[in-house]
């Protein structure tokens, strides 16, 4: 049987809330937060329904105690006054829902049934997360959406092919891994990966890296100085950011790739190479000149790795692989992450994309090094601060009310209550409240409601 805990310092309410759980749920009632805390520290409870009025403490700052000590267990408040702005803090700080006294026992039934449904599925989830992130090795392409999966498959075709690669992509997103991946599964394997990149070198010094130098001395003794081709030779050479090179380099490079031989810099004679080629590139506009010319000559060898903000289902998954490999090559103790934690990674963009990830999850897990568990708390302000809804509080005055302001009110509050359950989403919202997406937007407009979905 599931065990509910009530932290209401009404003997009412708290014995409402019993007689309503009695026959499906083990419940245990307390008045205070301090009673409260003892009994999850001396047992497993699936659920808390927290009243925010509590005498000797506030129930919002009792809140976040819970979150941060007992993050798997969700947290329903309750409370007789109600504000926008009480409801959104409250969901701020990690409460899964809100309800308003008095309370229908349908609603607390429904609401509490939904919130330990969910905390079930996320655990296994998080369970299935942290137990698939073993699975795979540095230079896996990481991931289980339709999005990377592509990727992988992709990576698994021309692993076997002798065609030039072209990987496109927003800067952090995975290109070189990419690469990686592809030459690890390669005949080329037992041969170390060849790389250059190009944005941290001058063009003239890329040139003479790529293609090596012909010298002539005064004794017309020649003198070769091999480039990253002869030590690709049997191998994969990776050049990055080839969109930052001129024109005229860029048709060497695919020169190089059409006749399998290329001339030193200074030099007239054509070599051979059989040097497995890849480029990066973070232009992913096939008009430019070297994407245009790769795409004609080699469709089949185009590959756009998607940005993080495109393949979110992946953020836990990928947290759990940095967070794990970090702990292998590091003494720290972090190992988990919690789920209010993985919630907010899941809702921010990553414009760095996986790179960013990545450097945030070790650098909390190097200055928490003996943390077990990765919370909130731990999180960059960017990351934490962000709440998923934000709403303009009425500007109606404070003053004795006519019906039709009444009726407002009341519309108001459910619209609200509404767009919180769909996530800020108006077509959402519009199902809940059975009405029309149109007709929802044109009230929420008269009643001064917006919402903000950061």
């Amino acid at each position: 049987m599931k065990h509910i805990l009530v932290v209401d310092d009404e003997e009412g309410s708290r014995e409402s809330l019993k007689a309503i759980f009695w026959n499906s749920y083990q419940v245990i009632t307390t008045e205070s937060a301090e009673k409260a805390v003892n009994y999850l520290k001396d047992r497993t409870f699936d659920l808390v329904i927290l009243d925010i009025l509590l005498p000797e403490k506030d129930g919002m700052q009792f809140l976040k105690e819970v979150r941060s000590l007992y993050p798997d267990v969700p947290v329903i408040m309750v409370s007789a006054v109600t504000s926008t702005k009480t409801m959104a803090e409250a969901i701020r700080l990690g409460a899964v829902d809100f309800i308003s006294k008095p309370f229908e026992v349908h609603d607390v039934r429904t609401i509490a049934e939904r919130a330990i449904a969910y905390s079930g599925m996320m655990r296994q989830i998080e369970v299935t997360r942290r137990e698939k992130s073993l699975d795979y090795s540095k230079n896996s392409l990481i991931g289980e959406t339709i999005a990377i999966r592509q990727v992988r498959d992709k990576a698994a075709q021309l692993a076997s092919k002798q065609a030039p690669i072209l990987i496109l992509g927003e800067s952090g997103t995975g290109k070189k891994l990419f690469v990686r991946h592809v030459h690890s599964t390669s005949q080329r394997s037992s041969h170390p990966l060849i790389i250059l990149p190009c944005s941290s070198l001058p063009e003239s010094m890329i040139e003479e890296e790529i293609f090596g130098r012909h010298s002539h001395s005064a004794n017309t003794f020649e003198l070769e100085t091999l480039g990253r081709l002869d030590l690709a030779k049997s191998s994969t050479l990776l050049i990055q950011d080839v969109h930052v090179l001129s024109e005229t380099l860029q048709q060497k490079l695919i020169d190089v790739t059409l006749n399998g031989s290329f001339r030193r810099v200074g030099g007239i004679q054509e070599i051979q190479t059989t040097a497995s080629l890849a480029f990066t590139s973070a232009s992913t506009d096939l008009d430019t000149f070297f994407n245009r010319q790769i795409s004609e000559m080699y469709p089949n060898s185009i590959v756009l790795i998607p940005s993080l903000r495109d393949r979110k289902e992946d953020l836990a998954l990928l947290s759990y692989f940095f967070l794990n490999s970090f702990k292998q090559t590091h003494s720290v103790a972090m190992s988990d992450i919690e789920i209010g934690a993985t919630e907010l990674i899941r809702k921010y963009n990553w414009p760095g994309n996986v790179k960013e990830l990545k450097d945030t999850i070790e650098h909390i897990a190097s200055i928490y090094p003996d943390q077990d568990c990765l919370k909130i708390e731990h999180l960059p302000c960017e990351i934490k601060n962000r709440i998923p809804l934000s709403i303009t509080p009425s500007k109606a005055p404070n003053e004795l009310r006519s019906l039709k302001h009444a009726v407002n009110e009341l519309q108001r509050d459910l619209i609200i209550k509404a767009l919180h359950k769909a996530n800020g989403k108006q077509v959402g919202a519009a199902k809940i409240l059975r009405t029309t997406p149109r007709i929802l937007k044109t009230r929420m407009k008269q009643l001064n409601i917006q919402t903000i979905i950061k």
